[in-house]
């Protein structure tokens, strides 16, 4: 499975991100990805969207605001971001 240059950064963001989370109510939003990666919301979301739908991150509203997507990366997402982030195995 291959990634292109933003996806990859996407990924590894969410990625980072959500290991960062205490509680699920801390998983990254879509703006906090975007800011965090510096992208464009909107470009974020669409990017986002594409890696839902590759099943490499699930999006799920948020329970206090309807508005927001909390992120996390699935165990495929996972594995694809440890083949692919030299080092990171041991990193874990």
């Amino acid at each position: 499975m291959q990634l292109t240059h933003v996806q990859f950064v996407l990924l590894a963001a969410v990625w980072w991100l959500s290991d960062q989370a205490a509680v699920p109510s801390q998983l990254p939003s879509q703006r906090q990805v975007a800011d965090h990666a510096a992208t464009d919301v909107m470009m974020t979301s669409q990017v986002l969207r594409a890696l839902e739908i590759r099943g490499l991150v699930t999006r799920a509203l948020d329970p206090a605001d309807g508005r927001v997507k909390r992120l996390t990366v699935t165990a495929a997402g996972q594995r694809l971001a440890v083949r692919t982030v030299p080092g990171s195995a041991t990193c874990r």
